[in-house]
């Protein structure tokens, strides 16, 4: 949350590491636009002074408490950001990122593919683990935002990607 500057467009993901992104950044009093497909996050970031919330709309997901589908798709396609912060499943080498639904995967992609900045989110819970559906195999996600320490397999993976890590 620390590294969005202020004002910028941003698309936050469903998960519950992007919720805590949201949360750092509502106590941090950021200001800027949110776009998420998250009803969590759109709920929690819905009275703060100084943010402007776009909820994509779609079919909810009750599982993942998020909206997919074919609308959620087109709104995203009529939206570029700045900065795009992605929850996943699992990460794991070589299989790479990792969410547990097709219609998941499809939003998370498409909020990477129209964003400048595309940061992963992900608690040390996540390593080692392969969901179901692959994401951001077109798009390797600039920053990796963790807090758990790597291998060194994982480490030389997000090298080759051309991922910064964040600890």
């Amino acid at each position: 949350a620390q590294r969005i500057p202020a004002g910028a467009h941003v698309a936050l993901s469903g998960g519950s590491t992007t919720l805590e992104v949201a949360r750092a950044l509502k106590a941090q009093q950021w200001q800027g636009e949110i776009v998420t497909n998250a009803l969590d996050i759109a709920v929690e970031l819905a009275e703060s002074p100084g943010l402007r919330v776009v909820c994509t709309g779609g079919e909810v997901q009750p599982r993942y408490r998020t909206l997919a589908g074919a609308v959620t798709e087109r709104v995203l396609k009529l939206h570029f950001f700045d900065y795009a912060v992605i929850g996943v499943s699992g990460i794991a080498v070589p299989q790479g990122f990792t969410v547990n639904s097709q219609v998941e995967a499809a939003t998370v992609n498409l909020i990477a593919e129209h964003a400048r900045t595309v940061i992963v989110a992900a608690d040390h819970s996540k390593f080692g683990r392969v969901a179901f559906a692959s994401v951001l195999v077109e798009t390797p996600p600039h920053w990796l935002a963790t807090d758990g320490s790597l291998s060194g397999e994982t480490e030389r993976y997000f090298a080759r990607l051309g991922t910064q890590i964040i600890a």
